[in-house]
C-alpha cells in the first residue's frame, strides 16, 4: 500500500514503481506535475479518492484485472491523459465521481461490463471525448455525467437505463441523436441543454424530475425540430419553467393527452420556428413568458384557462407577457368549458 498524501506536491518527481502496491491512498500523488508513469500492478485492488489529482503529465492509465474501485477525483485534471484503457478480466465496480475530469485529449472510453456505479459528474469537459461504451450493469446516467463533452457523438448503452440524471448530457454539442427507451423512469433538469439533438421521443412513463425552479429540460437545443410525448392519458402534465427555451430551431411538439396541462413560465420563449402544438385545449394554467417571441400562428385554449405564475390562489391573475412579443400569432381561440362554444380573437 502507498500511504494517503505520500508524495503529494512532489512537482520534480518523475518516475515510480507501483508493481507491487495493492492499494494507492487518497492523495498519493496529488499535484505531481511531472509524474508520467504506467499505472499498473497487477496485485492493485483500489485507487482511493484523489490519487493522481493534478498529475498534469500523466498521459496513459491502464486499469488492471484486480482493481475493483477508482475514487472520486481520482484522475481529476490529469489533463494530458488520452489513453485509458482496462483489463479484459476487470473486477471493476465503482467510478466515482469526478474521477475522470476533465481530460483534453481522451477520444473514446470503453467501460468494463462489471462497472455497476458511476458517481455524478465521472466525465464531465472532456473536449475532445467523442465515444464511450457503457457497460450493462448502468442503469442510469448520473448528474453532470457528460457534461460539456462538445464532441461526444456516441453513447453505446449496452444496458436499460431507467434515469437520466441533471445535466447529464448539458452542453453535448455534437450529440444529434438519443433514445429515450420506454424503461427511463425520470429526466433531470437541464438533461439535455444545448445538445445537438434534432428529435426526441419521451415514453408515457418519464416523469421530469423538478428540483429547481428553473429546470431548462432542453433549454437552447438549437437544432431540435420535433418532440413527440407518448399518449399519458394522465391527469395532469407539467411543460415546467424553460422546458424548450430558446430552441429556436423547433417546429412540432406532440403533447401528451393529458386532462390538464400547464405550461410553466418561460417555456417555450423564443421558439421561434415552432408552428405546431398539439393538445393546447387541455391547457389549463399557463406562467410568464410563456410563449414569448414565440412562432405560433393559432392556438386554441379552454375557457377556464388561467394566466397565472403558478400560483392557484390567485385565479384569474393576468400575467401579460404571456404571448408578448409572438408577432406570428394570428388567432387565439377560447373554447367553452365544455367545448360546445368557441370564441376567437384575432390580431393583425
Amino acid at each position: 500500500t502507498i500511504p494517503k498524501e505520500t508524495f503529494m506536491n512532489c512537482i520534480s518527481l518523475e518516475m515510480f514503481n507501483i508493481y507491487n502496491a495493492t492499494e494507492i491512498g487518497a492523495y498519493a500523488f496529488a499535484n505531481c506535475t511531472k509524474l508520467n508513469i504506467d499505472v499498473y500492478s497487477s496485485v492493485l485492488q483500489k485507487i482511493e479518492d484523489c490519487a493522481f489529482i493534478g498529475c498534469s503529465s500523466l498521459s496513459y492509465a491502464y486499469i488492471g484485472e484486480n482493481v475493483n474501485y477508482i475514487g472520486q477525483y481520482a484522475f481529476s485534471d490529469c489533463i494530458l491523459m488520452n489513453a485509458i484503457s482496462f483489463a479484459s478480466l476487470s473486477n471493476l465496480y465503482y467510478i466515482g465521481e469526478y474521477a475522470f475530469s476533465p481530460f483534453d485529449s481522451l477520444k473514446t472510453v470503453e467501460l468494463p461490463s462489471t462497472v455497476t456505479k458511476i458517481g455524478r459528474s465521472a466525465f464531465p469537459r472532456m473536449d475532445s471525448l467523442e465515444y464511450i461504451t457503457l457497460p450493462e450493469g448502468i442503469d442510469s446516467f448520473s448528474d453532470y455525467m457528460f457534461y460539456d463533452c462538445a464532441k461526444l457523438h456516441t453513447v453505446d448503452i449496452k444496458g436499460e437505463i431507467k434515469g437520466i440524471g441533471k445535466a447529464a448530457f448539458s452542453g453535448c454539442e455534437s450529440l444529434t441523436s438519443f433514445e429515450i427507451g420506454d424503461k427511463v423512469k425520470y429526466i433531470g433538469e437541464w438533461a439535455f441543454r444545448d445538445s445537438g439533438i434534432t428529435y426526441i421521443y419521451i415514453p408515457a412513463g418519464v416523469a421530469f424530475s423538478l428540483e429547481d425552479e428553473v429546470c431548462g429540460y432542453f433549454r437552447g437545443c438549437k437544432a431540435l425540430k420535433k418532440v413527440v410525448f407518448e399518449d399519458t392519458y394522465a391527469e395532469f402534465f407539467s411543460f415546467d419553467s424553460d422546458f424548450f427555451k430558446d430552441c429556436t430551431a423547433l417546429e412540432e411538439v406532440i403533447a401528451p393527452t393529458a386532462k390538464n396541462i400547464i405550461v410553466g413560465e418561460s417555456a417555450f420563449e423564443n421558439c421561434t420556428s415552432l408552428k405546431t402544438l398539439t393538445n393546447t385545449d387541455r391547457i389549463y394554467c399557463i406562467g410568464s413568458r410563456s410563449f414569448y417571441n414565440c412562432g405560433l400562428e393559432e392556438i386554441t385554449l379552454r375557457g377556464d384557462v388561467l394566466f397565472d405564475n403558478w400560483s392557484s390562489d390567485e385565479e384569474g391573475r393576468i400575467v401579460a407577457s404571456a404571448f408578448e412579443n409572438s408577432k406570428k400569432l394570428k388567432c387565439v381561440n377560447f373554447l367553452s368549458v365544455d367545448g360546445a362554444e368557441k370564441f376567437e380573437v384575432h390580431y393583425k
